[in-house]
């Protein structure tokens, strides 16, 4: 059993070596017992060291049979010590100092042997490119057998193919009029140029390619970034890149009428005037202003102040005499209204009263009547009403001029969805074998060839060839580059030897559905971008197409307008920003007109 004290890594190589100690262990005893048994034990031991020697001589240096003799023996370890083994004239161990340079670093300081070469990298990079299981290339085509894509051609298919003529090549000048029937053959250039020179469509906005409609690009639409500013009496408000509200600035419920930009509530109060603060006219002072006659002034201090009038006469002291004597029960005017108490019918008006009155203007109309909501919704009564905040809001909502854009009300902000056609930012362009970049239209995209490296083979099925690339002329075994000498047999070939492919029928140009290969006649090309353009018109028209805003359904004109109405100024139409405000009388002044609310506090003049 071998026990290891740490167990050797997988795929390790284990050496067994038998190492004995070569001494005597045993002694046989002069005319003693000799048994067989003890004398092979020795023996074998004898055997297995013979052995381990051997072994240990085999595996040093030593000198062949018919050598002459030389001496092997190391120098001493301070001799020896960071020198060469070598050997000197006479063939005997010996130590040596050898320079770096002379010293092999690699298989660059062997020379090349005769039979076996050094194999250099250019060889390691054949190697690596010839691929697995790849055979030695064959001496012709006749030793290769058809494959079922790719076929070897004969002689006489060489001959066939010689004596084909193709059609003549479109000039550009063709392509540009688009006018010629003949068949001819056209490049990718050629194509490109007569999709770009045909399309019933060449710019949207202004624009070619996958055109991005911005809000900019549609005349007479209103930007999001337009604003409606709210004035006076009034909250809310902003751009229009979100709902909006306007309010009017109510002041707080069942409280005072509020401040200069605040609008008084239906429910506010004012306390009843006094002889010292303004306010409003009591009951009571009503019914002692209803108690005075029309025209009447302030009653004199005395009689003596007083002329007679033609009806009425001041009674002298002897007719006061006289009166003295009028029957029992008789009463004695008043000196003055002073006083006379208050009658349930007529009450003396004071002398603040009288001024208020006199500040009355003469045939003032009584407080118009409340609107009603049935009149708010109808919006045809012409005569003078009170209207509430709550009413103001629905007749806005209800005789707006605009009630929705695109389906939609508040602050409208079109997306790409709402402009037809349009393309969005998430359409891809797509690059094939040959090209590489492209992407979404989110951000600027490139789409470059995908070239094979300068001057080498015609790269790979994934990458296009440079234009230095280069060819070998073919030959009857390999495909290559048509040779001079072949150029010359093809053009000696007399023109339609063999039939060309069919040209295409202006009926097949029209339908484009058959997959047969045509060959196809400038006018043809003209014809056929102008049937199957993916977009023929916009918004009904053709070439530079600029749109406006009628041109796109559901888009708001910046000729739309917000107009106000009674108790409002300002508004008009989107084509800049518009503030509306409460159209408030002057503070401090008088209640203003049917179009104005007070503005409050309101101040009554005594």
């Amino acid at each position: 059993m071998i026990n290891f004290s740490e167990p050797p890594a997988a795929g390790s190589t284990l050496t067994l070596r038998r190492r004995i100690v070569i001494q005597r262990t045993t002694d046989f005893q002069e005319s003693g017992e000799l048994r067989a048994r003890v004398l092979n034990y020795e023996l074998d031991y004898l055997t297995a060291a013979l052995q381990q020697v051997e072994d240990a001589t085999e595996r040093s240096v030593r000198l062949l049979p018919a050598d002459a003799d030389a001496s092997l023996t190391l120098p001493m370890k301070s001799d020896r010590a960071g020198k060469t083994l070598s050997f000197d004239a006479e063939g005997n161990v010996t130590v040596a100092t050898v320079s770096a340079s002379a010293v092999m670093q690699s298989l660059d300081d062997i020379a090349a042997g005769v039979t076996n070469q050094h194999f250099t990298t250019a060889d390691k990079a054949k190697l690596d490119s010839v691929a697995t299981g790849a055979q030695v290339n064959p001496a012709s085509l006749d030793e290769v057998p058809d494959s079922p894509s790719r076929l070897a051609m004969t002689v006489d298919e060489r001959s066939k193919l010689q004596a084909i003529a193709n059609p003549a090549a479109a000039t550009d000048a063709e392509i540009t009029a688009g006018t010629a029937t003949a068949t001819r053959t056209v490049s990718p250039a050629q194509i490109k140029s007569a999709v770009i020179t045909h399309s019933p469509v060449t710019t949207v906005a202004g624009r070619s390619g996958a055109v991005t409609l911005s809000q900019a690009d549609v005349a007479g639409t209103v930007p999001s970034a337009r604003a409606i500013t709210v004035g006076s009496g009034l909250i809310g408000g902003g751009d229009l890149s979100a709902d909006r509200s306007i309010a009017v600035n109510l002041a707080a419920a069942g409280g005072s009428a509020g401040t200069a930009t605040t609008v008084a509530r239906a429910d506010h109060s004012h306390a009843a005037a006094t002889t010292t603060v303004d306010g409003l006219f009591a009951a009571i002072d009503k019914q002692k202003l209803d108690s005075v006659a029309a025209g009447a002034q302030v009653n004199p201090a005395s009689l003596d102040e007083v002329p007679d009038s033609p009806n009425r006469l001041a009674m002298t002291a002897d007719e006061r005499g006289k009166l003295q004597g009028v029957d029992t029960g008789a009463q004695v005017n008043p000196a003055s209204l002073d006083e006379l108490t208050d009658g349930k019918t007529r009450l003396a008006m004071t002398v603040e009263e009288r001024s208020k009155l006199q500040a009355i203007t003469a045939n003032a109309d009584a407080n118009p009547a409340a609107a009603t909501d049935a009149e708010i919704t109808a919006g045809t009564a012409t005569a003078t009403r009170t209207v509430s905040p709550a009413q103001i809001k629905s007749a806005v909502i209800t005789h707006s001029p605009v009630t929705t854009v695109a389906g939609r009300s508040g602050a409208v902000t079109l997306s790409q969805a709402d402009v037809a056609g349009t393309v969005p930012s998430a359409r891809a362009i797509t690059v094939g074998s040959g090209l590489t970049g492209g992407g979404d239209l989110s951000a600027d995209r490139s789409i470059a060839v995908n070239l094979a490296a300068a001057g080498g083979s015609a790269g790979t099925a994934n990458t296009v060839a440079r234009a230095d690339h280069s060819h070998a002329a073919a030959t009857t075994t390999v495909d290559g580059l048509l040779a001079a000498a072949d150029k010359q047999k093809l053009d000696s070939v007399a023109a339609g030897a063999q039939v060309n492919p069919a040209a295409a029928t202006d009926a097949e140009i029209t339908t484009g559905t058959a997959t047969a290969t045509r060959t196809v006649s400038p006018a043809q090309i003209k014809a056929a971008v102008t049937i199957h353009a993916p977009v023929t018109t916009v918004a009904g028209r053709s070439g530079a197409v600029t749109l406006s805003q009628a041109d796109v359904a559901g888009i708001v004109p910046s000729a739309r307008a917000i107009t106000v109405g009674s108790g409002l100024t300002g508004g008009g139409d989107l084509s800049a920003d518009r503030s509306i405000a409460v159209n408030l009388a002057a503070a401090g002044g008088s209640a203003g007109t049917a179009n104005t609310p007070s503005p409050a506090p309101t101040t009554a003049t005594p």
